[in-house]
């Protein structure tokens, strides 16, 4: 396994995300009522833990995992939602953030103080149990409205740290920064000769956004390795088009994002002794807008994820029931008539359909008469809702019910569809169909 590679593939795909939690946690610093931003820092936190343990980041994800135990307890209640826990979890965030801006020197951060203050703090929990009547208000789902404000276009101007070591990789962090806010025009230099540089100190765009330049500014402010910020207005722009030939719209090769489903399979193998051969199939030369591969991404990792945690079983159990020792998980991406086709499958034990009734009774999601007249495409939808988990106890890889809620709020952001098939002892089947409105390459 080349842990090279895939730790700067984990740099790629965290690294417009730091900025993005850290603002969500300000947001709630402020208000702390601000249920929206909670369930994004939930998703967030929990995808950086899992990715941060599959590249052998393991300090950083103890620590994200303490902050999912304190966000996990805000969501159900259990805690206040006062501005000083968020000030906390801010606090430990920051710590990730700089530890992630220099991992060489990962392992001689000392976390210690952050996370006995998490601790401290899960100390103050409630023993409540989950109220299951008000999931919606405890896990909602984020706004997607679109912003009021004039459509500007900015100059912006970032120069590199002197001490940064993957220029280009942070080079193309930033524009994925910027590309959460708005279109990113004429990169220079190119984005070829960024790839090449080695010596890249300034670099310079355009952005068309809804965003006020302190937002811009602010947005970029939070990321390492960055020496000096310059966001300047150029003109105002109602409806602006990309103008040909000389626009650029940052993308990211697919196959080369889902790459990190190879060091998560083997590391959760490893973790959960079980053997398992991962089959990925994606066209080599797939390009996609940086957020539409993130997301795909997203969906792809925590469906992995809960195929090894739930429905791969071990190597003895697979024998005794005449399969093979060695389990599969495929993933398949196709682009057809301008949707991109995404099958996740496994060949595992299958949906527990009869757990999943009971699981959504004892939670008040179903009533005892509902559950008798429930059928199996109900039942696999409700696997697919926030707080919703069959897991006796919570671990560092699942049981919270959030992992397949990010694939639920992906799938939603993304104006996709998705079908669950499932046979017990034989396997499930998740197939997404997304529809693409960008160019694709």
């Amino acid at each position: 396994m080349e842990s090279a590679h895939y730790r700067n593939l984990f740099l790629d795909e965290t690294s417009a995300r730091l900025s993005l939690v850290a603002k969500h946690l300000g947001r709630l610093v402020a208000n702390p009522d601000a249920s929206d931003a909670l369930a994004d820092v939930f998703r967030e936190v929990h995808s950086f833990k899992g990715n941060a343990s599959a590249v052998g980041y393991h300090r950083l994800a103890e620590l994200a995992h303490a902050m999912e135990d304190v966000l996990q307890f805000l969501s159900e209640t259990r805690l206040p939602r006062t501005a000083r826990i968020f000030a906390s979890l801010l606090d430990a965030w920051d710590l990730l953030a700089r530890a992630f801006g220099d991992l060489a020197n990962e392992s001689g951060l000392d976390f210690s103080s952050a996370l006995l203050e998490l601790h401290a703090i899960k100390e103050q929990a409630s023993p409540a149990a989950f109220s299951p009547s008000t999931p919606e208000a405890l896990w909602p789902g984020s706004s997607s409205g679109g912003s009021d404000s004039p459509v500007q276009r900015y100059q912006v101007c970032v120069e590199l740290d002197d001490a940064c070591l993957l220029r280009s990789a942070r080079v193309l962090a930033v524009i994925a920064n910027l590309e959460l806010l708005g279109t990113v025009l004429n990169v220079n230099p190119s984005l070829d000769d960024i790839e090449a540089a080695h010596d890249l100190q300034t670099f310079r765009l355009e952005l068309v956004a809804s965003s006020t330049a302190e937002a811009i500014h602010t947005a970029l402010m939070t990321m390492p390795e960055l020496k000096s910020i310059e966001v300047v207005f150029s003109q105002p722009h109602g409806a602006f088009p990309q103008p040909d030939g000389t626009g650029v719209r940052f993308q990211r090769n697919l196959r080369e994002v889902l790459a990190l489903c190879e060091p998560l399979v083997a590391y959760l193998a490893s973790d959960l002794g079980k053997e398992v051969e991962l089959r990925l199939e994606c066209p080599d030369a797939l390009l996609l807008p940086q957020d539409t591969a993130s997301s795909v991404s997203d969906i792809v990792l925590q469906l992995i994820r809960n195929a090894m945690d739930h429905g791969i079983e071990g190597p003895e159990t697979r024998l005794a029931a005449s399969k093979t020792r060695t389990a599969r998980v495929s993933v398949a991406v196709a682009l057809e008539n301008s949707c991109l086709h995404l099958r996740v499958e496994d060949d595992g034990r299958g949906l527990d359909y009869g757990a999943i009734r009971q699981r959504a009774i004892d939670m008040g999601r179903l009533s005892d008469t509902q559950g008798e007249g429930v059928d199996t495409d109900a039942l696999s939808d409700l696997i697919l809702q926030a707080g919703f988990s069959t897991a006796a106890e919570v671990s560092h890889i699942s049981g919270r019910g959030v992992g397949l809620d990010i694939v639920r709020h992906r799938v939603e952001a993304l104006g996709a569809e998705l079908a669950v098939h499932s046979v017990e002892g034989q396997g499930t089947n998740f197939y997404i169909r997304i529809p693409l409105t960008d160019s694709v390459g």
